[in-house]
């Protein structure tokens, strides 16, 4: 990817969106994504929660193959990789608590049984269910599934 850096045009923003933890260098991912990034440009990441309740068919690879090279990462993780590129963090938050994690369990476990659009078909219903999943997830202690951080790219003197 270096040798295309110089080709392309800086950002305002870059969403990353469950990226990170199919790389194995996490942080010279994110050294790539600083150097595409306008001074103050902004940085929207998500990635699974390191202590989520792992739910079906997941599992860890041992190479960059498109699967999981990791389980996933902590803020605190996330931001000392945001910091050693030269971010700040702007925000810290948690994404998919218990209602949306049990609903892609069912779905997953569907798939098998009635293939993929027939277990969207089915679990769709269910999705309406999500607006309480915030609250339900803090309620009962539920890990959520994901973590997201907005971060923002120092200004260089």
């Amino acid at each position: 990817m270096e040798k295309f850096l110089y080709k392309l045009e800086k950002f305002d923003v870059i969403i990353m969106l469950e990226v990170i933890e199919h790389i194995k260098n996490d942080v010279k991912l994110i050294e790539n994504i600083s150097k595409l990034l306008k001074n103050n440009g902004v940085i929207l990441l998500t990635t699974p929660y390191k202590n989520y309740k792992h739910m079906l068919g997941d599992f860890i690879s041992e190479k960059e193959d498109g699967s999981h090279v990791r389980w996933g990462y902590t803020h605190k993780e996330i931001e000392r990789i945001f910091n050693k590129n030269g971010f700040i963090v702007l925000s810290k938050e948690y994404v998919s608590g218990f209602i949306s994690q049990q609903i892609s369990n069912f779905m997953r476990l569907l798939s098998v049984l009635v293939g993929v659009k027939g277990s969207w078909f089915i679990t769709f219903p269910l999705r309406t269910l999500q607006i309480f999943d915030d609250l339900f997830t803090k309620i009962i202690g539920y890990p959520y599934a994901c973590i997201g951080i907005v971060g923002a790219k120092k200004a260089s003197n």
